[in-house]
């Protein structure tokens, strides 16, 4: 695989999808858009964006590396959230349908805009 090897240690591997720990509901959401701000990723979300269309982002602190395959395209349908381990053990993963997000990050937090 082209990049960082430390981007792709088996994250899958016995682990199932971290949805829910976001604290969001059960819902989808999509994405919406993603910025960067010192050594931050903020992922701008929507929360059942065909009903209540509650925002939040999830923040990342402390980025150490960032891969994106697919297209940069907004919005997009979140498929599976993977948050991998702190302190840039095992990389936080997003899949949509229009790319896949990895990221080694040292810690994370929720902001919900509802």
């Amino acid at each position: 695989m082209p990049g960082n090897p430390y981007l792709y240690p088996n994250a899958f591997l016995g682990k199932g999808d971290d949805y829910s720990k976001l604290g969001v509901g059960t819902v989808t959401s999509i994405i919406s858009g993603i910025a960067t701000s010192d050594g931050h990723l903020s992922i701008s979300c929507v929360y059942d964006p065909l009903g209540e269309k509650r925002r939040y982002t999830v923040v990342f602190h402390d980025v150490r590396a960032v891969e994106w395959e697919g297209e940069n395209q907004f919005p997009a349908d979140l498929i599976g959230v993977f948050l991998g381990e702190k302190m840039w053990n095992r990389p936080a993963i997003f899949t949509t349908d229009n790319f896949e997000l990895r990221l080694l990050y040292s810690d994370f937090h929720v902001e919900k805009d509802y």
